[in-house]
């Protein structure tokens, strides 16, 4: 089952380590996503490493329906080891799709950043002094870091994958009609099903502490990925 987030205290806290650093080089991030409603003035965080607009950070997460601007799209925020800063946002709005969807973000050659929205890049920006980041703090999943009671996700939410390589897109468009992230001949570096109960499940990315705070038993269906639970 998915993890449900209320939007109000729940996320899950993932400790300091190797996994949850973008190299200074391609890489892919992406998680399944379903928001039954986006209703609200502010922003539903759903990964977040970092204090926001800080080096190192990244911090990513969909504005909400009633937002000043840009209501209802994705939009991103990293800062890099140095002194740089890439911040861009979809042309689609995911926001107003309340049915599951694989969403995320890439880094291909030459430091070209791609927003993915239902498993299909689309807008891209060029950050071309871009490094890696490599935070030293604890990285959440369902709200941004700081704990703001306005940056909280809310909806479900399964499956946080990132590889230290560009995922094609035809790999992309495989796993938004379900095909399983293990069976696209790519190494994964980080996995966080959101699959059970994290609380009292085994490492699933390595030896590093994963917490669920708050209502870690709530749960909801599955994203249409197929033969999940064989790898858990």
């Amino acid at each position: 089952m998915a993890s449900h987030f209320d939007e109000t205290d729940d996320y899950y806290e993932i400790a300091d380590n190797t996994d949850v650093d973008f190299p200074d080089n391609v890489w892919t991030f992406l998680t399944w996503l379903k928001m039954p409603s986006n209703t609200g003035t502010l922003y539903k965080y759903w990964f977040s490493t970092g204090s926001f607009t800080a080096n190192p950070s990244f911090n990513i997460y969909v504005n909400e329906t009633s937002e000043a601007s840009d209501q209802d799209n994705l939009n991103y925020a990293l800062g890099d080891d140095d002194t740089t800063f890439a911040q861009d946002l979809s042309v689609a709005t995911p926001g107003t799709n309340t049915g599951w969807q694989l969403v995320g973000l890439r880094r291909a050659a030459s430091a070209v950043f791609h927003i993915v929205i239902d498993g299909v890049d689309e807008e891209n920006t060029t950050v071309a002094t871009f490094d890696a980041i490599t935070t030293s703090v604890t990285a959440d999943i369902g709200r941004r870091e700081d704990g703001d009671s306005n940056r909280y996700y809310g909806g479900e939410m399964a499956c946080v994958c990132k590889w230290d390589s560009v995922v094609g897109t035809n790999q992309m468009a495989a796993m938004s009609r379900g095909a399983n992230p293990f069976g696209l001949g790519i190494t994964m570096d980080m996995f966080y099903p959101l699959i059970g109960d994290l609380a009292s499940e085994p490492n699933w990315s390595g030896n590093h502490t994963v917490a669920a705070r708050v209502d870690s038993t709530k749960f909801a269906g599955n994203p249409p990925v197929e033969m999940i639970e064989n790898h858990l």
